[in-house]
């Protein structure tokens, strides 16, 4: 893990540091929880899902956003997918508890709930984070639904254990996507109003955008956020 000494004379200007005081793998070791405290953050102000702009290398960062804050203790969990290979897969599996984590900036992306609406989350399981956020910040007492797009069969059950409060049906990526969120968006009671909030996989991500629009979904109603 990266000491603040260790940094470039540039970044030390701008970087800021947190702490991990927990790391958990899911069961199917490519699926990450980091628990931070962040002394210099002021989730107090969170009104819409942020992004933290995480340095996985030598001028290199990653943006995760932070879900499951607490204000009092200055405290979230971010969801990282470490299925690929790269950098942030090699950074992940360096990190341990207690140690420092490294970030240039929290931020906002200009997602939240708009009352008296029902959220629907739309997306891959990267995005696991953003929808933890947008639930949060709509309120425990806040129905929220979602159709989520997964690698394989045993995320689905991880994603029931671990993210029960997202309400998310799952689906693997060998499925047909687009029959299945059909389906999904046809049992959704017609009576509500809905915002549909898309994250993930950015090609995914306008596609579905598209779907939407085909089936008279206004573009007022979908919030749209790619991230890979």
């Amino acid at each position: 893990m990266t000491r603040k000494k260790d940094l470039s004379f540039i970044e030390n200007i701008f970087v800021k540091s947190a702490t991990i005081l927990a790391v958990r793998c899911w069961e199917t070791d490519d699926f990450y929880e980091l628990d931070l405290h962040l002394p210099q953050a002021k989730p107090e102000g969170w009104t819409t899902a942020q992004r933290i702009a995480t340095r996985i290398s030598n001028f290199h960062y990653c943006d995760y956003t932070p879900a499951k804050w607490d204000v009092e203790t200055k405290t979230c969990t971010l969801f990282i997918d470490g299925s690929h290979t790269g950098r942030g897969s090699q950074w992940l599996r360096t990190l341990e508890a207690g140690s420092e984590l490294h970030y240039a900036s929290i931020d906002s992306v200009r997602h939240a709930p708009v009352p008296g609406t029902v959220p629907v989350f739309i997306g891959d399981h990267t995005a696991i984070g953003h929808f933890s956020a947008l639930q949060q910040l709509a309120g425990k007492q806040a129905n929220t639904t979602g159709f989520m797009m997964v690698n394989k069969a045993a995320h689905k059950e991880m994603v029931a254990e671990n993210c029960s409060w997202l309400n998310l049906h799952t689906i693997c990526r060998h499925e047909d996507y687009f029959t299945q969120l059909d389906n999904y968006l046809a049992e959704l009671p017609p009576e509500n109003s809905y915002i549909f909030y898309l994250a993930g996989n950015s090609k995914l991500v306008g596609n579905t955008r598209k779907f939407l629009r085909q089936l008279g979904i206004d573009n007022a109603s979908i919030k749209a956020q790619g991230f890979w």
